[in-house]
């Protein structure tokens, strides 16, 4: 990307080219997805109160669900967003190096933990399901890293295999989707599916499917045809994206005013019988 490559030429005269390349990402983001997702910045909550703090790329329902708290203005990074209105959630790095890798593996695993009630597979759009069925799950939430570089001396192995031995600690709610390191690789999950004898995509939905296989992580290399591995990121986001849908029929009343101090006068003065 040619204005990432810009912006951190900037560093060499001792610029801060980091929300740079993040605004400018955000900005690719916003290109390449439909525009019912909108592409931000932010703190994500959950209704009990807790935050994983600032995260760099956040990509969110506002046509269903509204900002827990706006920023002082449009730019500012202070906006707050209810996790269940949250689609994807990502951590970006304008140099990988292995402590910024475990970083941002632990802003997203964190981000995940947060309680996010589970939308089953019955539910149809944001405020209708057919029934109460609990069985799969519409709504995982996407989590990703996107690195315009590596350091110096470390190889795509180095972060594969590091990104790999973290996962591999965490439940299958935690993983990190995807890794993405420009013009380089991407990493994502794979299961094998028997019945076809072959590799799918995990899209984290189908107790029958990805939820219960084995996964694999995949690498996908950047070459001479496929010059640019964040397409690779891109098509698996959009497709992860596409059969997720959100709940937001109860959020009002999770995010707003608790009613224990509500009162009731005497029934036998006041009350209304049907007639």
């Amino acid at each position: 990307m040619e204005k990432v490559r810009q912006e951190k030429q900037f560093n060499l005269d001792n610029f801060d080219s980091g929300s740079g390349v993040e605004d400018i990402i955000r900005e690719e983001f916003e290109k390449l997805l439909p525009e019912r997702y909108f592409v931000t910045k932010g703190m994500i909550n959950d209704r009990n109160g807790f935050t994983s703090g600032d995260s760099d790329l956040i990509i969110f329902n506002k046509f269903w669900f509204p900002f827990l708290k706006s920023g002082a203005t449009l730019q500012s990074r202070k906006f707050y967003f209810p996790i269940e209105g949250v689609y994807g959630v990502g951590e970006i790095k304008q140099t990988l190096t292995i402590d910024s890798l475990d970083e941002a593996m632990q802003k997203l695993v964190i981000t995940k933990r947060l309680h996010r009630p589970k939308t089953g597979r019955n539910r149809i759009v944001e405020n209708r399901e057919l029934d109460g069925c609990e069985h799969g799950c519409t709504n995982p939430l996407y989590s990703f890293i996107l690195a315009t570089n590596l350091q110096d001396g470390l190889s795509t192995d180095d972060i594969f295999m590091r990104f790999f031995e973290i996962n591999k600690k965490l439940k299958r709610s935690e993983l990190v989707n995807g890794l993405c390191i420009l013009q380089n690789s991407t990493i994502l999950w794979a299961y094998f599916d028997e019945s076809n004898k072959e590799l799918k995509p995990a899209m984290f939905h189908d107790p029958d499917e990805d939820l219960s296989k084995p996964l694999l992580p995949i690498l996908l290399e950047a070459n001479a045809v496929r010059k640019t591995s964040l397409y690779d990121l891109i098509i698996n986001i959009t497709t992860h994206i596409y059969h997720t849908v959100l709940g937001a029929e109860d959020l009002a009343a999770a995010y707003g005013n608790n009613y224990n101090n509500i009162k009731t006068p005497p029934p036998d003065k006041f009350l209304i019988n049907p007639r």
